[in-house]
């Protein structure tokens, strides 16, 4: 019994270690020097190294509480939770096995191509897109729907950004995440597999899609950070920068409900929920008066439930009105 638990914390906790995670010490390395370099640049040289890099350690650590609670979440998930979501992304397999067997079944299509190398390439490119319209898609509703909302919560009360602070969500928020994205991947995965023999169509490396190895080299980490980097307009329009992104938690009300967008930046224009930052966008983030109510571990678990439950009994209550009227 002990050694499983060890186990588990061991394979729980070898994020740092492992390429497959977004926290592998690679990205956070690439992300660390990017920031160094885009702010030391910015400024004009003005600063030295040293002084850059003092810079940046106040803007994400001015915030003690705020880190703290990232880090407490962090670690309870992994503690307790990493299991459950594990256990969820096994729905892409089922659901991957389910239409290869539907398709080959009635259409005998198994084997009717063969894989190159620029059928790999297609499925790549393709299944990075799904992935990040299911992420788009979930991240959409969990605004757009009150009841979604008030688990999605959680993850806008930071008032200081940093990678941690992507893993700063509720377990029901997280759960809808992982069931919405394995079910278009192994939707898409089925379909696209059911023409060929079976073997694995994906361009990997350090086991994951390409694609997605890439985008963490070149500083997807710093979307949840004070590093406003901006894209210029002909990749703006494609890609998500972090500055696209910090807006997306400014306190601002103008900004609420803009730029859903993960990798991609287009679907929040196919959306009409696009905001372009400029240079002179100021952001502070957060939800204005609502830290102390998500702070600490009781109530970032435990205060989406509750006001979930009174928004549940609120709406039943007004229909019961209705029906008497």
């Amino acid at each position: 019994m002990f050694d499983t638990i060890i186990d588990y914390l061991s394979v729980q906790f070898s994020f740092i270690t492992t390429p497959s995670h977004g926290l592998y010490f690679l990205y956070i390395t690439s992300a660390i020097a990017i920031a160094i370099l885009y702010t030391y640049l910015v400024n004009k040289r003005n600063s030295s190294l040293k002084e850059t890099v003092n810079k940046l350690f106040y803007e994400h650590t001015s915030n003690r509480v705020s880190i703290i609670d990232d880090l407490k979440v962090f670690v309870v998930d992994k503690l307790l939770l990493g299991f459950v979501y594990s256990s969820i992304f096994g729905l892409a397999i089922i659901i991957k096995s389910t239409v290869l067997d539907v398709i080959t079944t009635n259409f005998n299509t198994h084997g009717m191509f063969e894989p190159t190398l620029l059928i790999s390439l297609i499925y790549t490119i393709g299944a990075i897109l799904v992935f990040d319209f299911g992420t788009f898609l979930e991240h959409y509703l969990s605004h757009r729907v009150r009841f979604l909302w008030e688990f999605h919560k959680v993850h806008h009360v930071p008032v200081t950004l940093n990678p941690l602070t992507a893993y700063r969500s509720h377990p029901v928020n997280q759960a809808c995440y992982v069931i919405v994205t394995s079910s278009l991947l192994g939707l898409y995965s089925g379909l696209f597999n059911s023409f060929f023999d079976g073997q694995s169509l994906a361009i990997t490396f350090a086991g994951q899609n390409l694609f997605m190895f890439l985008f963490l080299v070149l500083g997807l980490n710093l979307q949840h950070s004070h590093v406003n980097i901006r894209y210029p307009r002909i990749l703006r329009d494609i890609f998500v920068s972090p500055s696209y992104h910090q807006l997306h938690h400014s306190s601002n009300p103008v900004h609420y409900d803009k730029n859903f967008g993960f990798l991609f930046s287009f679907w929040d224009r196919l959306f009409g929920c696009q905001y372009h930052p400029n240079k002179e966008t100021k952001l502070e983030f957060g939800i204005p008066d609502e830290y102390a109510s998500y702070s600490g571990l009781y109530n970032h678990y435990v205060e989406p439930i509750r006001r979930a439950v009174r928004l549940t009994r609120s709406r039943k209550s007004n229909v019961d009105i209705q029906s008497l009227d």
